[in-house]
């Protein structure tokens, strides 16, 4: 910051003449929880077809953790960490109006969740590097209730921000008939 920059701007190939016009922007600091020793503190939401309350998330600024998910690439980079203690044994992870925020097109999310603490290594208890495009669940089995667990959310491709609402919905235990 404070620094003065040059930039050149060029055609490829010789006599491949252009005219353009561009803007240079100012890329937001980090949110407060891009970091999983930040985590934000959210509560699961009873079941349902949407979200009753949704979290407003984005990703605009944030930088890369330590230990890429298990299921990403290295270019799985801009995340975003919250944390939450399981009511129920499994939940859905929904998301809606995944917006990149440079372009405005749909944007893909990606999510990886550890048991805690926060994670050491690349092992996370489930990871998935695409839930859908724009809009997505993933429904997620085998929590132990009462267990603290940290989300981190993810675009797709490094610096490719995106903005989206999201819940995590608990899901009804099996009725007592779920068997014969």
């Amino acid at each position: 910051i404070g620094n003065t920059y040059y930039l050149r701007l060029f055609s490829q190939n010789a006599n491949n003449y252009m005219s353009f016009d561009f803007c240079v922007q100012d890329v937001p600091a980090p949110q407060v929880n891009d970091e999983c020793v930040n985590a934000i503190l959210i509560t699961s939401q009873p079941f349902g077809t949407t979200c009753g309350a949704s979290v407003s998330a984005n990703t605009t600024g944030a930088t890369s953790s330590s230990f890429n998910p298990s299921c990403a690439s290295t270019d799985n980079n801009d995340d975003i960490w919250y944390s939450f203690t399981a009511n129920s044994a499994s939940i859905i992870l929904r998301f809606s109006n995944g917006v990149q925020t440079t372009t405005g097109a749909i944007a893909s999310l990606g999510y990886a969740l550890y048991l805690s603490p926060c994670p050491a290594s690349t092992t996370s208890f489930s990871c998935s590097s695409d839930i859908g495009f724009g809009n997505g669940y993933k429904i997620i089995e085998g929590l132990t209730i009462g267990n603290t667990y940290y989300l981190r959310l993810f675009s797709q491709n490094a610096n490719n921000y995106i903005r989206f609402d999201f819940c995590v919905q608990d899901v009804p235990a099996l009725p007592v008939n779920d068997e014969c």
